[in-house]
């Protein structure tokens, strides 16, 4: 079973990738900014560590949240 540290890198990957393909959808370069900006929040706004505790998970929901509230609006689903 993979460790708690393999978990993480691969959530991390997996934000990114999903990061890059909004990203390169985007056209507009004004739109752009405002999705890298949110998620670049994701990952390191609220003090998020690279820990598996209950109160980083907390954390890292609350930054979700705030990407959907940032993002909601440019992106679209299909």
């Amino acid at each position: 079973m993979p460790s708690n540290f393999a978990w993480q890198r691969l959530n991390e990957s997996s934000i990114a990738c999903a990061g890059e393909q909004l990203l390169a959808e985007q056209k507009d370069e004004g739109l752009r900014s405002v999705l890298t900006s949110a998620l670049t929040k994701v990952m390191s706004a609220n003090g998020l560590c690279h820990s598996l505790d209950r109160n980083n998970k907390k954390v890292f929901r609350d930054n979700l949240g705030a990407f959907v509230v940032d993002a909601r609006s440019i992106v679209r689903v299909r």
